[in-house]
């Protein structure tokens, strides 16, 4: 019985499109049709050159829908940089970003949303499982392969989480990690976030995550407040030979679609580190100095986050909560080794 007073929360969907006039139709009209109506929209065209913003403008004005509006961007600057585009754009405090040649179940923004108003838990990030298809629309899989595989409830994930059982499906929760965790997400056009998460993990250079944006984000917002996942297919990720990420043959399970460049990888790093500096403070009123500080040393290194630490008074602070190393005394390193070489094959093979 809803409270008198109290409203759910409208839901910002950003649509970004980049040579997508082929798809962008049947995206929009998946958005158009979605059974949860408190929503606005934004689609913004990274500069095409095959007619996509032009498409855009046809199916908006024949949606005739005043939720639904296009910008068409200065120039080309990447995924990254069009999500932050469209987040400035928008104002609600839930927050989609849709690829403009995916497609989405008429209930997705209703079972996100639902997820996040689940009295088991609170997260960061939502994250529901999308089928295959092809270029032309034909299914060829019921999900994704690394969501499937990245379930946090296989015993050797070691995650700490809880599940809630619903006639609709199972969701599951997982409790923030303080260290970089093995992909449990599925792909951007599956993710729901909290914009005051997006708020802290934005990137000062956007142009170093041309792609492979989810990754960022994902992973940022689960340190910062943990995941729940839908374990079903609220979506359709289209394969059609031009993705910017998915190059690679679909053979089965365990198919990895494909793979994060190294400098990406890097930028991921330097990025979600300077975001934890730059907002130290906001931080530490919310979370745990302890866990901040452990968030910092597993993205920098013990090494490296005591040399940040020397020249940034925010990883200072951060660091403060972690307990001087005490030394070890020379008696007890020289045992210690001793124990190890005995246990090692190389005495074994010299007797």
């Amino acid at each position: 019985m809803p409270i008198p007073g109290v409203r759910p929360p409208r839901v910002a969907v950003v649509v970004g499109c980049y040579n997508q006039a082929a798809y962008v139709e049947a995206t929009l009209r998946s958005v158009a049709a979605q059974s949860y109506e408190d929503f606005e929209c934004v689609v913004l065209d990274d500069r095409s050159t095959d007619g996509s913003y032009e498409r855009i403008e046809q199916v908006l004005q024949s949606l005739g829908d005043q939720r639904f509006r296009a910008i068409l961007r200065r120039a080309n600057g990447g995924q990254m940089a069009t999500m932050l585009e469209g987040l400035d754009a928008t104002s609600s405090p839930f927050v989609t970003f849709l690829d403009a040649d995916d497609l989405w179940h008429p209930e997705f923004l209703e079972r996100h949303v639902s997820a996040h108003m689940s009295e088991r838990g609170a997260a960061a990030i939502s994250c529901s499982n999308l089928a295959l298809i092809d270029a032309e629309g034909t299914q060829l899989s019921g999900g994704k392969p690394n969501f499937m595989d990245g379930d946090p409830r296989q015993p050797h994930r070691n995650l700490v989480f809880t599940e809630e059982v619903l006639g609709d499906g199972t969701r599951v929760f997982i409790a923030p990690s303080n260290a970089p965790i093995g992909w449990i997400w599925s792909a951007t056009s599956a993710m729901m976030f909290r914009r005051t998460v997006l708020d802290t993990l934005r990137p000062a250079h956007p142009e170093r995550i041309r792609f492979c944006a989810d990754g960022y984000l994902a992973k940022g917002a689960h340190m910062l407040g943990g995941t729940v996942r839908i374990e079903r297919s609220l979506g359709c990720y289209r394969l059609h030979g031009e993705n910017a990420f998915s190059r690679n043959v679909l053979y089965g399970s365990r198919t990895s679609l494909g793979q994060t460049p190294n400098d990406i990888l890097i930028a991921f790093q330097e990025e979600l580190i300077r975001c934890l500096c730059d907002n130290a403070e906001p931080l530490m009123t919310t979370l745990p100095r302890q866990y901040l500080a452990n968030v910092l040393v597993a993205l920098a290194g013990r090494e490296g986050a005591v040399a940040l630490a020397a020249t940034n008074p925010h990883a200072k602070l951060i660091l403060s909560a972690l307990p001087p190393a005490r030394p070890v005394k020379p008696l007890k390193r020289l045992v210690r080794r001793f124990k190890a070489w005995l246990n090692s094959p190389f005495s074994k093979s010299s007797t």
